[in-house]
């Protein structure tokens, strides 16, 4: 098992033994865009409140959650939120294409945030697969001008579970000179525009500098039994097949 907590990595006897096996690293390609209308186009916010995780209020395309580090405010802080979007307003067979808008926010802050990474520890595996076929990118309008944007990776098979990291330092080259949400208020948006063959349920993110906080946020996942956005329910299928109308859709194991 691995444990991440802190900043320090532990690793039981049974890890230890993995550690040496290669992993695929993946650097997604950034396709920028000026405003969201250029990948939302005439899509609409996807009512996701049937899916199969809960969140407090009213659902309806909207998750957000905030973010603090043990060390306080004076370290980092702020929010991570997810807004859906699809050619229509329901899952279903009459969705076809999805688009995912995640809005990072850090507030100011004396230290600032290196990165966030998905998948860590979680029992709900992200679908790398998925994040890799998908088209990516920084939305300009929403991205503050002085925030350089991270490499984006996605990392297969860590330790059997996918991660989907964030990397702000990177792009610095002399060091951390510009974490995220360092010394003034910074906003990253970046957006995922896919199929509907996908399911989305709550991974944990680590947020880090020398210090880490989790939160939990909804991400492409594969988990036996969960059905694509693009898959009709279970009843609708029924009547669908009984009139020789339900079209081959990829489901999940």
């Amino acid at each position: 098992m691995m444990s991440i907590r802190s900043g320090v990595v532990v690793l039981g006897a049974l890890a230890l033994a993995t550690t040496a096996v290669a992993r695929p690293t993946t650097t997604l390609a950034n396709n920028n865009v000026a405003d969201r209308s250029a990948v939302l186009g005439s899509y609409v916010p996807l009512d996701m409140s049937s899916q199969p995780f809960t969140v407090s209020g009213a659902f309806s395309n909207e998750y957000e959650v905030n973010y603090l580090s043990p060390g306080g405010a004076l370290d980092y802080s702020g929010s991570l939120k997810l807004e859906v979007f699809g050619n229509v307003g329901t899952p279903g067979a009459s969705l076809t294409n999805v688009v995912l808008i995640y809005t990072f926010s850090g507030t100011n802050a004396l230290f600032g945030v290196d990165g966030f990474e998905f998948g860590i520890d979680g029992s709900n595996n992200l679908d790398a697969g998925d994040i890799l076929g998908a088209t990516h990118g920084r939305i300009a309008a929403e991205s503050t001008l002085t925030q350089a944007s991270p490499t984006v990776d996605v990392l297969e098979g860590v330790f059997a579970n996918d991660h989907w990291k964030f990397d702000f330092i990177t792009t610095e080259g002399g060091g951390p000179t510009d974490r995220f949400g360092q010394n003034l208020n910074e906003t990253f948006t970046w957006y995922v525009s896919t199929t509907a063959d996908i399911a989305l349920n709550l991974t944990e993110v680590n947020i880090y500098n020398n210090l880490t906080s989790q939160v939990l946020m909804p991400a492409p996942v594969r988990i036996p039994g969960q059905s694509d956005l693009g898959v009709p329910a279970p009843g609708a299928s029924a009547l669908l097949l009984g009139a020789g109308l339900v079209a081959t859709r990829r489901r999940r194991g």
